[in-house]
C-alpha cells in the first residue's frame, strides 16, 4: 500500500504538467469572452462559479498536502528502520566475533 501511494503521488507530479498543458491548449483554442457575453452573466452566476473553483482548488491542495506528509512520514520511518537494522547487525556481528 505504501508503494502504491508513492507511485500515485509521483504519477500525479509527472501528469500535472501534461494536464496543465492540455488545459492551456484548450484555453488557447477557445474564443475569447467578449464584454457582451460577460454582461449576460449574472453576478450570482459568476460568484457561484468562483466559489466552486475555489473549493475544488482548496480540495486539491489539501489532498496534495496530505499525500506529501504521508510520503515524508514513510520515508522518515524507512530511514529509522534502516538505522535500527544496521545497529542490530552491528551488535550481532560483535556477538559472533
Amino acid at each position: 500500500m505504501h508503494k502504491s501511494d508513492a507511485a500515485r503521488y509521483i504519477g500525479e507530479l509527472t501528469e500535472a504538467p501534461r494536464r496543465e498543458a492540455r488545459l492551456q491548449a484548450r484555453i488557447d483554442t477557445m474564443e475569447s469572452v467578449q464584454d457582451e457575453e460577460l454582461a449576460k452573466l449574472s453576478v450570482q452566476d459568476l460568484e457561484a462559479e468562483l466559489l466552486q473553483t475555489q473549493s475544488a482548488t482548496r480540495d486539491a491542495r489539501l489532498a496534495r498536502d496530505i499525500l506529501t506528509r504521508q510520503l515524508a512520514a514513510r520515508e522518515s520511518k524507512r530511514d529509522s528502520i534502516r538505522e535500527r537494522l544496521d545497529e542490530i547487525a552491528t551488535r550481532l556481528e560483535a556477538m559472533t566475533t
